[in-house]
């Protein structure tokens, strides 16, 4: 009997809360728990987003860095071995690029016996998406002529933009905005 009292009780509770009125307060507050839900779902959704781009800015920068000393540091005598790291550092279509930098180089500085050594000063990223970066960086670099004795140091401005292909920073193109300044050394 006992049972049958409690069950009877239960759906009379259930039937009255039923049948009651939803209170105005009630509704707005529900719709704003839904709304505070849906704001709260788009606010992760952007800081994941955010998250991303900030940690393909950090990858490509310290990359880039890397790359711009490798790109300005060379000698006359082993450009060859001083320009593999392309076989693995840059798209396909940057390694013809540098290919023609690099027989440039060979052809200017080749008689010279020059070498150059490159250091990065400052550099800055821009994340277009999570696997697409731009690099901004400011450079020093110094030349020198073993066969004159002569040495010429220039700040350049140089922006690499940096691909992410399977998991690696890549460079896919270089571009140098502004003239090199000559500076003393």
């Amino acid at each position: 009997m006992r049972g049958e009292a409690e069950r009877s009780v239960a759906a009379s509770v259930t039937t009255r809360l039923r049948r009651q009125e939803r209170s105005p307060l009630v509704l707005a507050l529900a719709a704003c728990l839904v709304l505070a839900l849906v704001a709260l779902a788009v606010v992760a959704w952007q800081w994941r987003g955010d998250a991303q781009r900030y940690d393909a800015e950090r990858q490509a920068r310290e990359v880039a860095e890397e790359r711009t000393v490798q790109i300005l540091t060379w000698k006359a005598a082993t450009l060859d071995e001083d320009a593999a790291w392309a076989e693995d550092g840059a798209t396909a279509s940057f390694q013809d690029d540098y290919a023609a930098i690099i027989d440039g180089l060979r052809e200017t500085y080749g008689a010279l016996a020059a070498s150059s050594s490159g250091t990065v000063l400052a550099s800055s990223p821009r994340a277009a998406s999570a696997d697409e970066v731009v690099v901004s960086l400011y450079a020093q670099q110094r030349v020198a002529q073993s066969s004159s004795a002569t040495t010429t140091c220039v700040l350049s401005s140089i922006e690499l933009s940096m691909l992410r292909v399977d998991g690696a920073w890549l460079v896919d193109d270089l571009a140098a905005p502004g003239d090199p300044v000559a500076i003393p050394c």
